[in-house]
């Protein structure tokens, strides 16, 4: 079965389409009988667990992108942590209370994601949980206890009730409390059309490879100029970012990926040496998101540089020119699982410039020429910036 086909596409729902309320609270003990909501352990030394549901989104989530995959999961360290599903917490009744009452000291809160291919599948069924050692998987060898349980997407709809035809992805909280905070998290999970994966919360959040878009052309640039030479003489050129870069990925100091990169291409050609050939006067997206399974930090979005390949190397293309300074400032944005950054750049003088906050205190010299140039984020994590590549044809 072609399950990637089936999410792929968002349709418009019918009439009754979503039929889950999000704020939907449940409460049961670590080995599935009886309920208790006073955040203790119950007599049998099982941990408290309670599930609050988040509803469902129709916005497809990047762990999508793995076709094998039927979920996603991951602890939440925070509040902040655990509702990267949410577009607006405060619409959600009952959240901030359910939140109020934890102490992250003292409770794991776990974040599960699965799918459905209607819109009625709007909540996760949790089962089974408990609380497992995990011989020297921790820090420096140190046994890890370890969240485990079974998750499974339901169809909440009344008999008569319509669904819309639009795939669906339903978010639940699970809160364990008990001695022994745990650091960890492995659900078994069965989505909507019931296949079972085992999703653990160490995975990486998708794998690059699979993600759409590309990273920079396969063949050598048709035009190299020796370098890049103004006729102002009160031009002062942008700082570049030299040879080092991260293509397509940061990562970690284990090899983890952090951030990826990506050319939206559209599908402009079935020809990959053509797919990252774009004209004067063309639109060219990038994007950035986070492929982690926690909150990554980066500067504002305008910290990149836009380069052309020359024979003394990589050479920033935008200067400023007489009095004009130029300063960046230092406050950090925190991207979710799944989130980060979007650029339009029009490949013009004007429209380059007209992208960038500072765009009116920046010039383009000399005029934009057919050959291979690079967009290098400065802003992300590590000693390297992020980059991808393109040619422009004239």
């Amino acid at each position: 079965m072609d399950r990637f086909g089936r999410r792929d596409a968002i349709v418009a729902a019918a009439a009754g389409g979503t039929a889950a309320v999000a704020g939907c609270l449940g409460s049961r003990t670590g080995n599935g009988s009886g309920s208790t909501d006073d955040g203790t352990e119950n007599g049998d030394g099982s941990p408290t667990v309670e599930t609050f549901q988040l509803g469902p989104s129709l916005e497809r989530p990047l762990w999508a992108a793995d076709e094998e995959r039927t979920g996603f999961v991951s602890v939440a360290e925070s509040e902040r942590d655990a509702l990267w599903p949410v577009e607006d917490p405060e619409e959600i009744d009952g959240l901030e209370e359910w939140f109020a009452e934890i102490d992250f000291e003292e409770s794991t809160v776990v974040v599960v994601q699965t799918v459905g291919p209607n819109t009625c599948y709007g909540e996760i069924e949790i089962d089974d949980v408990s609380v497992d050692v995990r011989d020297g998987s921790g820090e420096g060898g140190d046994d890890d206890r370890v969240v485990t349980g079974t998750a499974r997407a339901v169809d909440v709809s009344d008999d008569d009730e319509a669904c819309g035809q639009a795939v669906t992805y339903p978010s639940a909280l699970v809160r364990v409390t008990g001695e022994d905070r745990p650091t960890a998290a492995t659900f078994t999970i069965t989505d909507g059309w019931g296949e079972t994966t085992e999703v653990d919360s160490s995975a990486e959040l998708v794998d690059p490879d699979l993600l759409p878009g590309l990273v920079r052309p396969s063949t050598e640039p048709s035009a190299v100029p020796s370098t890049l030479e103004c006729d102002d003489d009160e031009f002062e050129r942008l700082w570049s970012q030299g040879d080092d870069v991260a293509w397509g990925e940061v990562r970690d100091d284990d090899g983890t990926p952090l951030l990826a990169m990506r050319i939206d291409d559209g599908g402009r050609s079935d020809d990959e040496s053509e797919r990252l050939q774009f004209e004067y006067g063309d639109e060219i997206d990038v994007w950035m998101r986070n492929v982690s399974t926690s909150h990554v930090l980066t500067g504002n979005a305008s910290k990149y540089s836009l380069e052309r390949s020359t024979d003394d190397g990589w050479i920033e293309v935008r200067g400023t020119i007489g009095d004009a300074t130029f300063g960046y400032t230092d406050e950090g944005i925190s991207h979710p699982p799944g989130e980060g950054f979007e650029w339009t750049l029009e490949l013009t003088e004007a429209g380059i410039l007209e992208d960038h906050f500072r765009g009116e205190d920046l010039e383009i010299c000399p005029d934009l020429e057919a050959g291979r140039y690079r967009f290098a984020y400065w802003g992300a994590p590590g000693d390297e910036p992020l980059a991808v590549a393109f040619d422009l044809v004239k």
